[in-house]
């Protein structure tokens, strides 16, 4: 999604040209979470914050996510599968 959408925002399918827009499309813009809402911010001109499925990226310098969830899982007695808590993780 991340690629499709730093595609989008640099008007290129060269990779050459949207890798420098990776990371611009994961953080400090509006909040979207589609690839149909986040393409109609980025047709408006405006600058987007994806946040996948798994909740917020903020892609660092270097590339990797800055920040994610991380559930942890457990059963209950009848051993049924169920979220035990979320937690969100960010990098410095």
């Amino acid at each position: 999604m991340t690629t499709a959408l730093a595609a989008e925002a640099a008007h290129s399918t060269d990779p050459k040209v949207f890798k420098d827009k990776m990371n611009e499309v994961t953080k400090d813009g509006t909040k979207c979470n589609t690839f149909a809402t986040c393409k109609k911010l980025l047709d408006d001109g405006k600058d987007i914050d994806y946040d996948g499925v798994s909740g917020p990226l903020d892609f660092q310098e270097s590339g990797e996510p800055g920040k994610t969830t991380i559930e942890v899982f457990g059963y209950d007695k009848l051993g049924k599968l169920k979220t035990l808590s979320t937690k969100e993780s960010s990098i410095s």
